[in-house]
């Protein structure tokens, strides 16, 4: 590994499984010191990867962080800082296809206001609340630094209802945050995943997730379904200053799913 991130701390949500897990084990071998950030009903899942961040011989840690308060989101990054000093690598991975107790997609037309509030307040409100912290603390030490949204190939193709319109959101959002931070030396981007086998996958599957996989491989250009690994390979580029000269973009991870059917 080259240590693209030697020196540098980072603080990822969602981080205790799929992307935000993988984002956490390939930083921590490029260097960083990695903040581990997730629900406390995740925490048996967050220690496995701080675990097998430190067999690994890098370093990391645990916080618990919900990144629908903003009030806990700030104790998190306290926390954070307290642990790993300056913090200019943020990935706000936390996110939701659905709400607690709904496995597949659901009608806009059906749907009650809480789950159309509870996708948006983790997809959408979290990834505002994780920047507005971040940014501000970045300001407050005079930090040049990176935050990495997830958004996704949905926001470009309206087929998911609710999780379809709050990544789409959070598209846009990471423009005018990129806007207003570029001042401040602080770059923003998204990432824009396509069909990667992580556990949410199980959510937009509407028959058996194994069936549900092989039916979505045709439509993929490269003809397989992501890894986590894919992902996060191309957020340790947007992390690191060999994406210096990038803010405000959507990445596409998707082998080639977006350039097929979603208009480019």
């Amino acid at each position: 590994m080259s240590g693209v991130l030697s020196g540098r701390g980072a603080f990822i949500t969602g981080a205790a499984s799929g992307i935000g897990a993988a984002c956490a084990r390939l930083f921590a071998t490029e260097g960083a010191e990695v903040v581990v950030a997730d629900l406390p009903s995740s925490q048996g899942l967050a220690y496995s990867v701080v675990a097998d961040i430190a067999a690994a011989g890098g370093v990391a840690h645990w916080v618990e962080c919900d990144v629908t308060s903003i009030q806990q989101t700030r104790i998190a990054f306290a926390d954070a800082n307290d642990l790993v000093g300056d913090i200019s690598v943020v990935v706000t991975s936390a996110g939701v296809a659905t709400m607690p107790g709904v496995s597949h997609h659901m009608s806009l037309l059906k749907m009650d206001p809480e789950h159309w509030n509870h996708v948006l307040a983790v997809n959408l409100t979290g990834t505002l609340t994780t920047t507005q912290v971040a940014a501000a603390q970045m300001i407050d030490r005079g930090i040049s630094g990176s935050i990495v949204t997830l958004s996704s190939f949905a926001a470009k193709r309206p087929t998911r209802g609710v999780y379809s319109v709050s990544k789409a959101a959070v598209w846009m959002l990471t423009r005018a945050l990129a806007e207003e931070l570029s001042p401040q030396g602080i770059r923003v981007n998204a990432l824009g995943p396509g069909i990667i086998d992580t556990p949410m996958l199980g959510d937009a599957a509407d028959i058996g997730v194994d069936e549900w996989k092989q039916s979505q491989v045709g439509r993929i250009s490269m003809r397989r379904i992501g890894d986590p690994l894919d992902v996060a390979e191309a957020a340790l580029f947007l992390a690191s200053n060999q994406s210096k000269y990038i803010t405000g973009a959507i990445v596409p991870v998707d082998g080639g799913l977006t350039s097929t059917f979603a208009g480019g």
